[in-house]
């Protein structure tokens, strides 16, 4: 039971005590008047004993939103003044937002402590990171490499046959391939170039990237361990109207993040192993490292699968069909199976692994990808529709504070009432 009392400006007494069976935590401030200065003792939970204010100025509504935005702002202007800095931090939150149901399910079924479980899921974990990169990485860095060095041949040989016939009649229309060609080279090429060094630099694991590895370790162990000591916390040190005001707002942001960011990595798996394996299937070379850029695309909502099926298409034209298939007909072939698989996520993979998830339009989305990546590169790409989402609830309930009507002064004390109940008022005087 809690009982909540108002401190008023004749020496009110205000207690709030916390009882159970076995703990009982008592805190009081207390309050005393001298002349036309109020001192308050704050309690020891929070400030040393001694410690003692003057209530010479006393902070309005006003006051303390000012000061709270201040400090809002002040916040936001560190973390941008110490982004370079953050990855470590977003990854490591990233990776216990993906891995806190997998450890609530292991304390479900074995029993374990939270400890145990994050340990065994911290171990299971790790050993498929180390098969990654024992397995993967090897061959993915070889056929990026080879496919850098064949790309210009692969080009070459793609415009001889489309200079056979350069134009594409569609729908009545002569389309000219050799600017879409061109553009595609360069796309491949940076996109190819990028992948190589990236997987280069992750199999050299230099001194840095390992440093940066153990620290996000670390920083996701210790989220995970104080995940609900943490919500507990906030809950605890929020005031009761505010809590009731916000948690709405949170328990969405909250499902529309965890929903995402799981679907999302779910997602780049299931259409990276299926890209791989279909394209393995027809016999078209590179297929490791074209599924791998059918999964990174995965980031771009809607367009993302159309993008990747272009490198696949130059490179099924450019390159023999074990099949015995003409390059036009290799081609249309492996288009086809492109179109097949985003079908398939469409009306299979995204509705059952992500449901109607973020409800953002697709501009919007696809505004959200871009700018993430201006903002954070490949990070940012993979947070930008989310954080869109969260904008959007937040947006939402503020658009539904300003256009509700004002309530009278009796309403606004009533609501006040029943947000902070009190049992018990001291006047003296």
């Amino acid at each position: 039971m809690r009982r909540f009392g108002v401190v008023g400006r004749t020496g009110a007494l205000m207690s709030a005590t916390n009882s159970g069976d076995t703990l009982q935590r008592r805190s009081r401030d207390s309050v005393t008047e001298s002349g036309d200065q109020v001192s308050v003792s704050l309690p020891g939970r929070v400030f040393s004993p001694e410690t003692r204010f003057t209530r010479v100025w006393n902070w309005n509504t006003r006051t303390r939103g000012t000061v709270f935005w201040v400090l809002v702002a002040l916040a936001v202007l560190l973390l941008w003044t110490v982004r370079s800095v953050l990855a470590p931090f977003v990854i490591g939150a990233i990776l216990s937002y993906l891995i806190h149901p997998l450890i609530q399910l292991t304390s479900r079924y074995t029993r374990l402590p939270r400890v145990g479980s994050v340990a065994v899921v911290y171990l299971a974990v790790a050993g498929l990171i180390t098969w990654g990169v024992i397995v993967l990485v090897p061959v993915v860095s070889k056929e990026a490499r080879e496919l850098s060095i064949t790309l210009p041949r692969i080009v070459a040989r793609a415009r001889d046959i489309i200079d056979q016939d350069p134009h594409l009649s569609f729908l009545g229309y002569d389309v000219s391939i050799a600017p879409l060609l061109d553009e595609v080279t360069r796309s491949v090429g940076t996109v190819v170039s990028a992948v190589s060094r990236s997987l280069l630099d992750t199999a050299v694991a230099t001194v840095e990237t390992f440093f940066k590895g153990m620290l996000t370790l670390v920083i996701t162990f210790y989220l995970l361990m104080g995940a609900e000591r943490f919500k507990w916390w906030v809950g605890h040190h929020t005031p009761q109207p505010y809590r009731d005001e916000l948690s709405p707002i949170v328990r969405e942001i909250d499902r529309i993040l965890g929903r995402f960011l799981r679907g999302e990595v779910v997602l780049i798996v299931i259409m990276t192993i299926a890209t791989w394996a279909t394209l393995s299937a027809l016999g078209i070379r590179y297929a490791l490292i074209l599924g791998l850029i059918a999964g990174i695309l995965e980031l771009i909502p809607f367009v993302g699968t159309w993008m990747a099926a272009i490198p696949a298409v130059v490179v099924a034209v450019a390159t023999p069909s074990p099949h015995g298939w003409s390059p036009l007909v290799s081609a249309g072939i492996v288009g086809l199976a492109y179109f097949i698989l985003r079908h398939a996520e469409d009306y299979f993979v995204i509705p059952f692994v992500m449901g109607r998830a973020v409800h953002i339009h697709a501009l919007v989305a696809m505004f959200s990808v871009l700018s993430g990546a201006v903002l954070g590169g490949v990070l940012g790409m993979f947070l930008g529709v989310p954080t869109a989402a969260a904008l959007r609830i937040i947006i939402g309930y503020i658009y539904g504070k300003l256009t509700e009507p004002m309530p009278s002064p009796d309403q606004d004390k009533m609501l006040l009432e029943a947000s902070v109940p009190v049992s018990e008022m001291e006047n003296t005087g």
